[in-house]
């Protein structure tokens, strides 16, 4: 297993995280607004809000996964607090910058990989480039946010000897 995957492991992991930290706040934020602030609510419609908790606790899944990609790609351009944390950067394959589209058909292909059962999420630790459903379907790939900058640095150098320009 190369270090790079080892390294997206680890950030996917912290980011699951996030995600579960974010559900288990925003459940407990509903709980305690159904017990201390809704008293007026009779108490056969309150056991009606408890028992749809399950179902509240999947649609918050999906909705916070998306969102906290999302926002990433918004705030961060793709990097998350677990890229972030590893010093990884998501890149497009093919653009400069990574697409809102592509962006959005990677985290709806994760979110649907998690959602199905996460050995579909294990497809990395079998093919030899350690690319995933995420990463063939959406054009993107993740590499070490310093390989990045260097890269970046070399096309303003390149650019800025460029006597062809110049002349």
């Amino acid at each position: 297993m190369s270090r790079i995957l080892k390294k997206r492991i680890y950030a996917f992991i912290v980011d699951l995280g996030v995600i579960y930290f974010l559900k288990f706040f925003t459940l407990i934020l509903y709980l305690k607004t159904i017990s201390f602030f809704l008293t007026a609510i009779p108490l056969e419609n309150k056991e009606k809000l408890f028992t749809n908790i399950t179902l509240l606790d999947k649609y918050l899944l999906i909705v916070i996964f998306t969102g906290y990609f999302l926002s990433c790609f918004f705030i961060t351009n793709g990097r998350t607090i677990g890229k972030f944390l590893f010093n990884l950067k998501l890149v497009s394959k093919k653009e400069d910058g990574i697409l809102l589209d592509q962006y959005l058909i990677r985290t709806f292909t994760y979110l649907f990989c998690y959602l199905n059962g996460l050995f579909l999420l294990l497809i990395p630790l079998v093919t030899k480039n350690g690319k995933g459903l995420p990463d063939w379907l959406s054009g993107t790939m993740v590499v070490y946010d310093s390989e990045e900058r260097i890269k970046q640095s070399e096309y303003i150098q390149n650019e800025a000897f460029d006597l062809k320009k110049i002349l």
